[in-house]
C-alpha cells in the first residue's frame, strides 16, 4: 500500500514563535512554554497535528526542539532554544566563620541553600579562596557552574596564632633547667605581647 501524500503539508512550512530562552530546572527536562505552531494563520495542535521532542534539554546552554508533523502534517522543523542558569545572587551562604592562623591555608566548610535547595560544591558552584594564608581579611568565592551563573564573594576574618595561650609552648619554656634558658624564654614571649 502507498500512502497518498498529494494532501500532505510539510510541518517545516509552519511558522513557529516560542521563547527563545528558558530557566534552568535542577537537571529536570526543561519544555517550551507558550509554543504556537500555525500554518497559513491557523492554529496548529499539538497531539493532532504535531508533536515535540526535545534534545539537550536538561541542561544550562543550547537545547533542541523538533517539531514533528502528524496526520496531514509530515516532516520536521528544527528550532533551537537557550536554557539560562539560575544567578547565584539569591543564594543564602552559611559557614562563613573566622579562623585562627595555624600555619596553613584557611578553608571554610560553608553550605549553600536557594529556597530549600541546598547546592553541591563542584556541581553546583566552584570555592577559591584568595588571601587566605595569613593573618588578616580572606575572601571566599563561589562561583556557578553546571545551572548556576555568576559568583557571590564572602570575606572572614583570619586571627592571628596567639603563641601565649598555647599552653604547650609555655610549658616547656618554663621546664628549662638553667636560668639563663628560662629568662631568654621569657624575655622573648614579653617581646610578642
Amino acid at each position: 500500500i502507498i500512502a497518498d501524500t498529494s494532501s500532505s503539508v510539510l510541518i517545516s512550512k509552519a511558522s513557529v514563535s516560542y521563547q527563545k530562552s528558558v530557566s534552568y530546572n535542577n537537571g529536570e527536562p526543561v519544555k517550551l512554554e507558550n509554543l504556537v505552531v500555525k500554518y497559513k494563520g491557523s492554529v496548529l495542535n499539538e497531539g493532532t497535528d504535531y508533536i515535540v521532542e526535545y534534545h539537550n534539554n536538561k541542561m544550562v546552554g543550547k537545547a533542541t526542539a523538533f517539531i514533528v508533523g502528524k496526520g496531514t502534517y509530515t516532516g520536521s522543523k528544527k528550532i533551537t532554544f537557550t536554557i539560562k542558569g539560575i544567578a547565584l545572587k539569591g543564594v543564602s551562604v552559611d559557614g562563613i566563620n573566622d579562623c585562627v592562623y595555624n600555619g596553613t591555608a584557611c578553608k571554610l566548610s560553608p553550605r549553600l541553600k536557594m529556597g530549600k535547595k541546598y547546592l553541591f560544591e563542584g556541581f553546583d558552584y566552584t570555592v577559591s579562596y584568595a588571601n587566605n594564608t595569613k593573618a588578616g581579611k580572606a575572601t571566599v568565592t563561589f562561583t556557578g557552574v553546571g545551572g548556576y551563573t555568576g559568583t557571590i564573594k564572602k570575606t572572614f576574618k583570619i586571627a592571628p596564632y596567639n603563641i601565649l595561650a598555647d599552653e604547650e609552648v609555655v610549658a616547656v619554656l618554663t621546664l628549662e633547667s638553667r636560668r639563663e634558658e628560662v629568662k631568654l624564654a621569657i624575655l622573648t614571649l614579653s617581646d610578642w605581647q
